[in-house]
């Protein structure tokens, strides 16, 4: 038996320009926004300020419509100021065809695009405050900054849609924390008692019960749905917490019961129903028994399919390298080893911990978390410092999806900040720090255009004839925002939309004869201001 172990397009190709053309600082002083720059303008540094006093003319060939110094409230200018033009082009142009020109220009030391800036991002979650783990300020009582730098790595980027699978006890999918961020199969229609996408799971719209063989999810003992608020809890909505990615979509596949055991069979079949479905990360908060091979062997298939696996190191207090714990102790390279640590830097008293089988630590003693019901709690165990590295690993992914496990884990392990209590005790010897190994990747984790992340609603009933209004207004952009809306019904002849298709908020009408139990699926399609789509879906059963 097994056990819980308790921005833009745009940005990227000036990113390019950059390299071609030197050493371009960031604006100073604010954090710049990844990808969001004032559309046809550039910051340009001169070699000197005579060069720069003389780019006027060369600079209207180069279709540059306007030159002007920057201004510093009246006070004597820098002599590095002095050499810095702001130059104006049609916005219609492209960045990196522009950048190139004015780079070619007479006297021009760089250019890079002028970046808008914000103050740093502190979500406004009831409870964020309590999230040592994210942010340490001494708050409950330990060592400020022993956390894994959330808030620096979301002045970067907050999140991005990747697809994480919580292999655990289920999820509660109807939690307010975390009922946006929950996957939903693309390939399945709710309700029809068909298997539409072929897997062998009827109905499977949200992930399997693997303890039940049926297509309910849900968590009956809390472990798995507070392993997903870590990695994925909403944001910004005004309570409880936030998760490490807070656009991730946990893909909940539950094999432990509520006793919180289960089948290494069922953790087998879960983890190749992940890798069918294209979870790219998984979380195992979990461990137990012997070496298994069938689990060794999904592992490799995890490994053959690109996915980083984040896998809880155990709670024995022991050393793995010569007492085994697995999954953590498989030697498969696309496995991140997680042992917990404290508020005060220290590993926890419970956690395991080797110098070559665990990989680094993470946040896992007393975390704050969303539990089933509504509510909140905290628990201890390297089940919750897993998460932290899943999470991350899956803001890694959105910043940059071309990235294999192997770059992932590289990113996450290279940049672990070293404490005295990991010191040989793990690979690296070092706590997770999410801002640096984001700032790590190429082009400091500025993303191509992140698609949005469609919302359609909950399910609902309809009774015959009754009309009613949809929302999708609950559908985000990370790095952008929702600037279309599109409704359709399957059976509009059962259900049909009768005004609003085009936008957030549809009027819809179930027909006067429509049989009582039939199932109808609206699906809404969101477009961001750079053209990327996204999709959901809801059902109406008239009633």
């Amino acid at each position: 038996m097994t056990t819980p172990l308790n921005r833009k397009l745009s940005a990227i190709a000036a990113a390019l320009a950059l390299a071609w053309f030197g050493n371009a600082q960031a604006v100073q002083g604010k954090q710049a926004v990844a990808g969001d720059h004032v559309a046809g303008q550039l910051l340009v540094k001169f070699k000197s300020e005579v060069d720069a006093d003389g780019s006027a003319a060369s600079a209207r060939d180069a279709g540059i419509r306007e030159v002007r110094k920057l201004r510093a409230g009246g006070q004597a200018r820098s002599a590095s100021a002095r050499t810095l033009r702001v130059m104006r082009f049609n916005s219609e142009e492209n960045l990196a065809r522009m950048m190139d020109k004015v780079a070619r220009l007479p006297g021009v030391e760089w250019v890079e695009p002028d970046y808008l800036v914000s103050v740093t991002a502190i979500p406004n979650d009831s409870r964020f405050n309590e999230l040592w783990g994210l942010h340490n300020t001494g708050q409950t009582g330990g060592t400020n900054d022993a956390d894994i730098d959330a808030p620096e790595a979301w002045d970067t980027l907050v999140g991005g849609e990747v697809v994480v699978a919580v292999v655990d006890t289920g999820a509660d999918y109807t939690h307010p924390d975390l009922a946006a961020n929950m996957w939903t199969n693309p390939g399945e229609i709710a309700g029809n008692g068909i298997d539409d996408d072929g897997n062998g799971y009827i109905d499977d719209t949200r992930g399997w019960d693997f303890v039940s063989n049926d297509n309910n999810p849900m968590d009956d003992n809390d472990h798995g749905t507070h392993v997903s608020g870590t990695i994925a809890a909403v944001g910004d909505n005004g309570q409880g917490v936030v998760g490490v990615n807070r656009f991730a979509k946990i893909m909940p596949l539950k094999f432990l019961n509520a006793a919180g055991s289960g089948a290494t069979s069922d953790a087998v079949e879960a983890i190749y129903y992940a890798i069918e479905k294209g979870a790219k990360v998984m979380n195992h908060s979990w461990g137990g028994g012997s070496y298994s091979q069938s689990l060794a062997d999904a592992f490799t298939a995890a490994q053959n399919a690109n996915i980083v696996m984040a896998v809880a190191a155990g709670n024995e207090t022991r050393n793995i390298d010569s007492r085994p714990s697995y999954p953590a102790s498989l030697t498969n390279a696309n496995i991140i080893s997680v042992a917990a640590t404290t508020k005060t830097d220290a590993i926890a008293y419970f956690s395991n911990y080797g110098a070559v089988g665990v990989d680094l630590g993470a946040p896992g003693d007393a975390i704050l978390s969303s539990i089933p019901g509504n509510d909140y709690a905290s628990f201890s165990g390297t089940s919750m410092a897993s998460p932290h590295v899943a999470g991350a690993a899956s803001l890694l992914l959105a910043a940059d999806p071309t990235l294999t496990y192997a770059q992932v884990k590289d990113a996450l392990m290279n940049t672990v900040v070293p404490i005295p209590a990991l010191a040989g005790k793990t690979v690296t010897g070092g706590r997770m720090n999410l801002a640096a190994a984001l700032a790590s990747l190429d082009g400091g984790g500025t993303p191509s255009n992140l698609p949005p992340v469609a919302n359609a609603g909950a399910d609902i009933n309809l009774t015959r004839g009754a009309t009613t209004t949809l929302s999708g207004a609950n559908s985000t952009d990370p790095d952008g925002s929702v600037v279309g809306y599109s409704w359709v019904s399957n059976k509009p002849t059962v259900v049909k939309i009768t005004a609003g298709a085009t936008t957030a908020t549809p009027t819809i009408k179930a027909g006067a004869r429509a049989r009582v139990g039939t199932v109808v699926t609206l699906t809404l399609t969101v477009t961001d201001d750079d053209g990327a789509t996204a999709s959901d879906q809801m059902t109406v059963t008239v009633k």
